[in-house]
């Protein structure tokens, strides 16, 4: 067989590099859009009138008791990343985009450096149904809330844009690529206790129904294109999917006899329960003086067990792989999207090579959060305070850490309070702010973000992929 030149492997690899890249930026744009931001927004930590503030701390006590109306109490939207879309879409002279794999936009050494050791997005998405609170003793406080909470998370490694950015006749050592969505019901139920006239602990118990999970993994994964006209691809591939069904179709063993049915998509298994679990948030704080107030939280710290579980894994360690063939990347109307993926779509499930390979159960860690924070109190003076919060996210690859700084006012004679917060964070450096106003003595609306948008592009997609809103309602009891 004739061994095919650089310039036909880079002309067949080409629509697909941009439509994996078209995929990764419409799903963080679309994520971004309806995020819990592994809490309630932490620009609010230090404001008395944030009734929700016991989601980050459950020891934390509001002023009084409170309910939210259902659908109206919170919702939290958000995504983070450690790219940027400037790093990623560049725009030609003629007002439309391009993506880092066009010649003349960034270099590769460039690329290299913006990705890092790996380019991770996180994505959040939380509704409070119902949420409660009230004191039943000067020293007790009982909150309750039932809540919808989904989440996607992807990770691309750096041998990935190394080859997306430019094809070589050789061997990628691409490396480990994840990805994985979760959506489940949360039935939490807390008490904070004040010991003395310093230290306060809380801690909450929460009831996990899973509604649907997909978490795919592919280790180790390599591509030689130094071949003939078929490459040859390896890494151990796996797929766990609950509240979904597989989709397959016939394919034949490569270096073996005989068929088996490939994955090639997944359905909807309709709304049920697919799993089940238990989280616990743990909290203190000590109030060293009129000054100082110091405070410790650990929360989702849990697991869900994926009782309808299907499992999915190579057919084959190592194969060979025949290439992308027939994808036109010239600029014209077939050129859709659409049509690109519908032109590849096999070849990618050939390079998965997936086999269904039975039920049963799997367990998934939430990802625990670490927040400890320190508070200096001049409300008696200038109606402010200073404080300063770090958080740190435990969930493998997709963990992270931010340092940010509170300045918290609220006016002695007016509804309202608000706070800045600046930081800084595995994501990169952002601003956060937060607004609270009672436009009557019972009532409490509120609106903030920790990562706020300042620039778009013409197309009105924002620069960044580091963006979040909270907003909501409650009601003083």
């Amino acid at each position: 067989m004739k061994k095919r030149k650089l310039d036909e492997v880079n002309e067949e690899l080409n629509g697909l590099r941009h439509t994996v890249l078209y995929i990764y930026i419409i799903m963080c744009t679309v994520c971004m859009t309806p995020n819990k931001s592994s809490a309630q927004t932490r620009t609010g930590y230090f404001i008395d009138s944030y009734a929700l503030s016991h989601e980050i701390n459950p020891a934390l006590q509001p002023d009084s008791g409170y309910m939210s109306l259902p659908l109206l109490g919170s919702t939290n939207i958000g995504v983070q990343s450690t790219m940027a879309l400037s790093d990623i879409l560049f725009e030609n002279a003629d007002g439309s985009l391009t993506t880092f794999m066009s010649k003349g936009t960034i270099s590769k050494a460039k690329l290299m450096e913006k990705v890092g050791n790996g380019a991770k997005t996180n994505a959040d998405f939380k509704l409070t149904l119902l949420s409660m609170g009230k004191r039943i003793t000067p020293d007790k406080y009982l909150t309750a809330s039932m809540s919808i909470k989904s989440k996607a998370q992807i990770w691309l490694p750096k041998g990935l844009f190394d080859c997306m950015k430019e094809v070589e006749n050789r061997n990628y050592n691409i490396g480990d690529v994840r990805g994985r969505a979760t959506a489940y019901v949360e039935l939490a139920a807390g008490m904070s206790m004040r010991k003395n006239e310093h230290l306060t602990i809380g801690a909450k118990t929460k009831l996990l129904v899973g509604l649907m999970n997909a978490d795919v993994k592919v280790n180790g994964l390599c591509l030689n294109t130094s071949g003939d006209t078929e490459w040859t691809a390896s890494g151990k591939a796996e797929a766990n999917v609950a509240g979904l069904n597989y989709t397959t179709e016939e394919k034949t063993y490569s270096k073996q006899p005989g068929t088996y049915q490939q994955v090639d998509g997944v359905k909807w298994d309709g709304l049920k329960p697919s799993g089940i679990g238990l989280a616990i948030d743990l909290g203190a704080t000590y109030k060293l003086n009129n000054r100082w107030t110091f405070s410790a939280a650990i929360t989702d710290l849990g697991l869900i067990a994926w009782t309808g579980n299907h499992k999915a894994q190579n057919a084959e360690d190592s194969f060979t792989f025949g290439g992308f063939h027939d994808v036109e990347v010239e600029k014209d109307e077939d050129n859709s999207l659409k049509n690109q993926w519908d032109a590849i779509s096999d070849d990618l499930k050939d390079l998965a090579h997936l086999e269904e390979s039975g039920n049963n159960s799997h367990t998934q860690m939430l990802g625990a959060t670490f927040t400890a924070a320190a508070e200096y109190d001049l409300k008696d003076k200038v109606g402010m305070t200073l404080g300063t919060i770090l958080t740190h996210r435990l969930d493998g690859k997709f963990s992270w850490t931010e340092v940010r700084i509170n300045g918290t006012y609220i006016p002695k004679h007016l509804p309202l309070s608000g706070a800045l917060s600046p930081a800084i964070s595995t994501f990169g450096m952002s601003l956060g702010m937060i607004a609270t106003v009672s436009p009557s003595k019972n009532t409490t609306i509120f609106i903030g973000s920790d990562y706020l948008f300042f620039k778009v592009n013409p197309q009105m997609i924002p620069t960044s992929l580091n963006g979040n809103v909270s907003l909501g309602m409650t009601i003083s009891l």
